[in-house]
């Protein structure tokens, strides 16, 4: 048995090998269903890591700052992966979540326009309703080089990572990226966003609205990030987004 000190202090003792949502349910089904990942001895883990030692952990529901950052760095796989789909030869650089909410780096092998947009975002929404697991394992340098042999920019993320170091993969039905991770425990979870168009880049962003790729809105903070966005919508009106200046303009007032 181990023992494991709640957030509120308490302390419950499981099995050795539990994992952190089995724990998360068995406290409540309610807020097992709310939980998007979980801090153990400080660091964000996934839930369905186990417990097999002594430690602190933290349940980080879908209201908090961290489940937001984790959200955005599924959905950037999310979209890596549908992008995958529909351009095949599709290579994938780095895609981690940043504060306004990620960026994915994409060597797609025709160039993409607005029409296309719509497109992959249907292909996004038949990921998310396949509800595929989204799995963690860990693999050599070799492996690894094996499975990307075919994405040199994988590669390249590979070499400047210590050969010390266990590479994190992840899966998602065909998809599979090189990652630290933590997300969410499956692709169903990522239910809300949208696509807009950039002539930068393709990304994701809530609050600067600068990139060709738009997540919004998630549920929790849905007050908070609404009434962000319509602050920078009324300042820049692109012609793109003026009406969903117009279509937040009496929500925002109503906040």
């Amino acid at each position: 048995m181990v023992k494991v000190t709640l957030k509120d202090g308490s302390v419950k003792e499981v099995e050795s090998g539990k994992l952190i949502i089995e724990l998360a349910r068995d406290l409540s089904q309610l807020l097992a269903k709310k939980c998007v990942v979980a801090r153990v001895d400080g660091a964000l883990v996934d839930l369905k890591s186990p417990i097999t030692k002594d430690c602190s952990l933290e349940l980080i529901t879908n209201d908090l700052p961290e489940a937001f950052e984790v959200l955005n760095h599924s959905c950037a796989h999310l979209l890596a992966q549908a992008v995958k789909r529909l351009y095949p030869g599709t290579q994938c650089g780095v895609g981690p979540a940043i504060e306004e909410g990620f960026y994915y780096d994409l060597a797609i092998p025709q160039a993409i326009n607005a029409e296309d947009l719509p497109k992959i975002e249907a292909e996004m929404k038949k990921i998310v309703k396949e509800n595929l697991p989204i799995v963690h394992k860990t693999m050599s340098h070799k492996e690894a080089k094996e499975v990307f042999k075919d994405d040199k920019y994988k590669c390249l993320l590979i070499d400047a990572v210590s050969e010390d170091e266990a590479l994190g993969i992840y899966t998602q039905g065909e998809y599979k990226d090189v990652c630290r991770g933590p997300h969410v425990m499956s692709t169903g979870l990522i239910k809300h966003f949208k696509l807009y168009q950039s002539p930068v880049l393709i990304g994701v962003e809530i609050l600067k609205m600068k990139c060709l790729l738009v997540f919004m809105v998630l549920a929790g903070l849905v007050l908070k990030i609404l009434k962000s966005i319509y602050k920078f919508l009324k300042k820049e009106k692109p012609a793109t987004i003026v009406s969903l200046v117009k279509s937040l303009e009496f929500l925002c007032l109503m906040i």
